[in-house]
């Protein structure tokens, strides 16, 4: 094994634990969620700087 799957597998494994831990919460996450105001230009400005950033490191 290689330190990217044990990392890939401890990240794998702290989300399954959040998701135990907060089983209760997870209705009431979501409602909220619905609730909340949505920011689209936000998120597709940051999902385009993400873009850019992968593109600028592969041409690297």
């Amino acid at each position: 094994m290689n330190w990217g799957s044990i990392g890939a597998a401890a990240v794998a494994v702290f989300f399954i634990w959040m998701i135990y831990r907060n089983r209760g919460g997870i209705k009431e996450m979501m409602q909220r969620s619905k609730e909340a105001p949505q920011y689209w230009g936000t998120f597709a400005l940051l999902m385009a700087g993400v873009i850019a950033l992968v593109y600028v490191l592969i041409k690297l």
